[in-house]
């Protein structure tokens, strides 16, 4: 019976532990490319998606497209690696003009 108790007490113990573990997002990736690889996955969509990437203050930019929205999410330098931000996404793309301002948006960014 206290072997019963041992091993009941023991798997608890797992299960809490493993619960409570942080996940890779919040240690962060050790290059950016992973963390973007985990952001589209996180978001739902693939490489495909993707508009533009630009890097501004040291921070780096990756503009998507999901289901003809505007999704903006940034990379950010964290303690050990890179993580992937985004707060929500935008407006429904439909306008080419939209388009060409993201890449000149992005062509200024990368020169600044």
């Amino acid at each position: 019976m206290k072997w019963l108790r041992f091993i009941i007490a023991c798997l608890s113990l797992l299960v809490i532990l493993v619960g409570c573990r942080e996940n890779d997002a919040e240690n962060g990736y050790k290059t950016k490319e992973k963390a973007i690889q985990y952001g589209l996955l996180q978001e739902d969509v693939n490489e495909t998606a993707v508009l533009s990437i630009g890097e501004y203050e040291g921070e780096t930019f990756v503009f998507f497209e999901k289901d003809g929205a505007l999704g903006v999410a940034s990379l950010t330098k964290i303690r050990n690696g890179y993580s992937w931000f985004r707060r929500s996404l935008i407006s429904a793309l439909r306008h080419e003009a939209f388009l060409i301002q993201l890449q000149v948006l992005t062509i200024k960014l990368s020169l600044t």
